[in-house]
């Protein structure tokens, strides 16, 4: 039977940090990250890549696909903490399909450090 995404497959605490929008002095919709809403899912995070900078041969970033229950409330311009490490959400989120019902949701996500 091909139903939702098994929530045993997904392991990890993860948090989705959503910042508030605020109007600065000129009129324009910017993100204040000082205070995020924070909500704890359950998903799975899968590396795909990380690139290491030429000089000190220190990580810089790290890109990654979280998995998520279907209809998980994710936006584009969230974060998501997974232990200590934040990522970026790249672009919007899929939702993935299984014999017409939604199945889980997939997310690119990447991670600067230093």
């Amino acid at each position: 039977m091909i139903g939702v995404l098994p929530a045993r497959l997904l392991r990890r605490r993860i948090v989705i940090l959503r910042a508030a929008e605020k109007v600065d002095r000129y009129g324009t919709k910017t993100l204040d990250w000082t205070n995020p809403s924070e909500v704890e899912v359950r998903g799975e995070v899968q590396p795909r890549q990380a690139r290491e900078n030429e000089v000190g041969r220190s990580l810089d970033s790290i890109d990654a696909v979280v998995y998520l229950l279907p209809n998980t409330d994710l936006t584009a311009s969230d974060r998501v903490r997974v232990g200590d490490d934040i990522y970026s959400v790249v672009g919007p989120p899929q939702q993935v399909q299984r014999l017409g019902r939604p199945h889980h949701l997939i997310a690119n996500i990447t991670s600067a450090k230093g």
